[in-house]
């Protein structure tokens, strides 16, 4: 399993630059872990970011786990009714 912690907020600012590192990481073909407690702010784009990692983990056969999430991650997955894409996740 491979277990990544996210450490900045998931915006359009730093979606871009957060998906440029994670993607050598995407070519193992192994189940993720996401450690989303640190994640204080979550836009549109953080949201696309996680739906696109969520789906290339699973294209790979693999499940995509959120841990740990803040109550920011929590909210914008409610308000965008993508929490049941992600009914594995844990809160921070």
């Amino acid at each position: 399993m491979l277990q990544v912690t996210v450490q900045t907020d998931l915006t359009i600012y730093t979606a871009l630059e957060l998906h440029g590192a994670l993607m050598p990481w995407l070519e193992q073909p192994c189940e993720w872990q996401l450690d989303l407690a640190e994640v204080s702010e979550v836009d549109g784009a953080g949201l696309q970011l996680l739906l696109a990692l969520r789906q290339q983990v699973l294209s790979a056969g693999h499940p995509l786990r959120l841990a740990g999430c803040s109550p920011a991650v929590n909210e914008a997955l409610a308000l965008c009714g993508l929490a049941a894409a992600f009914d594995d996740r844990t809160v921070a």
